[in-house]
């Protein structure tokens, strides 16, 4: 009897220990709060997963980050097989395209606005700004459901991300206004503390150094332009007019929709440049392709490039950049006349 009182006060003992050694919800976010402080710099990897309609495309993605503002993040569209680079050094915000040895530059705060959900800043400051968070707890980490005002997409509606005990993430899952999830996130591995070779965050270095899509990749790429009309218009516009004009570089087809939401959409064929906006600007997903997101007064201008059709575009229009992503993304599933 006298062993068993003493084995029940032991537990007694252990279960008040563990339980005051549980971090509360509050030690868990004021943690968060200074993580991004505490860290010099971090690598991550994982597949991120974009749902369009009942098609979905696979991005294999690689970040690397050093303080106190330098961004890498490599995607490769495993559907195309070609790579496209997202670049933030001193000098400014790069989109590289390399295999085209394309480049565009423009200033802008990414991503401290509007960030990505492969960004851990963005990730952290997700959960740390929303009073609202769902926090369950369990012996590998922490799963937090919060709100999606760090993305530039207004039909995301929520986002459930899990970290693990140390605060590593492990997966990042959006969802839209009928519950549905739409962009998913999952890292096969993360790190703290990287040491980086002189050079990996300059622009140049990016544009030539950067993976070449294979052989088999290159000979599915169409040689000539053919224009294609959006998968998805909004409801009360229509194409209206379409005419090829010659520029410096070749011709350039120009859409023009009218109606309730106009808009006007350029197609020609990449070629190699280096384009240099001085106005704001931002970097934006387009389904498998980055882009950049310029504003003029209450004018937006869209441009990205499919690195597999080998064709640049460019929309203009006073619509909301979410209603713009989706038009863009829908000529991502068309085919060329």
């Amino acid at each position: 009897m006298r062993q068993k009182s003493w084995f029940l006060v032991f537990v007694l003992i252990l279960s008040i220990f563990l339980s005051a050694c549980e971090k509360s919800t509050e030690d868990v976010v004021s943690d968060l709060r200074k993580q991004p402080e505490e860290i010099d710099s971090y690598t991550g990897h994982g597949k991120l997963t974009l749902q369009a309609g009942k098609k979905s495309q696979d991005v294999d993605v690689e970040v690397w980050y050093k303080r106190p503002n330098l961004y890498r993040v490599q995607l490769k569209n495993e559907t195309s097989d070609v790579t496209q680079v997202l670049l933030k050094n001193e000098k400014g915000v790069y989109v590289l395209t390399p295999h085209l040895k394309k480049s565009y530059r423009f200033q802008s705060d990414w991503p401290t606005t509007s960030g990505q959900v492969y960004l851990y800043q963005t990730i952290l400051s997700s959960i740390v700004e929303d009073q609202s968070r769902k926090v369950e707890t369990d012996k590998k980490g922490y799963q937090f459901e919060v709100a999606t005002t760090k993305y530039m997409n207004k039909t995301w509606v929520k986002q459930k991300i899990w970290l693990t005990s140390d605060y590593k993430p492990e997966k990042v899952e959006v969802y839209d206004d009928k519950d549905q999830p739409i962009v998913k996130m999952v890292f096969d591995r993360f790190e703290y503390d990287t040491k980086f070779d002189k050079g990996v965050f300059d622009s140049e270095r990016n544009l030539t150094h950067a993976p070449v899509p294979s052989k088999e990749t290159l000979g599915r790429i169409h040689s000539e332009l053919s224009a294609i009309t959006p998968g998805t218009i909004p409801q009360g516009t229509k194409l209206t007019d379409e005419q090829t004009i010659q520029g410096a570089n070749g011709s350039i087809v120009v859409q023009r929709f009218h109606g309730s939401k106009p808009f006007t959409l350029s197609q020609r064929k990449a070629m190699p440049d280096q384009l240099e906006k001085a106005s704001y600007g931002k970097p934006v997903q387009v389904q498998g392709f980055l882009g950049m997101l310029l504003e003029f007064s209450n004018q937006k201008s869209l441009v990205w490039v499919d690195s597999e059709k080998q064709v640049e575009y460019e929309m203009v229009s006073s619509m909301d950049t979410p209603e713009m992503i989706q038009i863009a993304t829908s000529l991502t599933g068309q085919s060329q006349k």
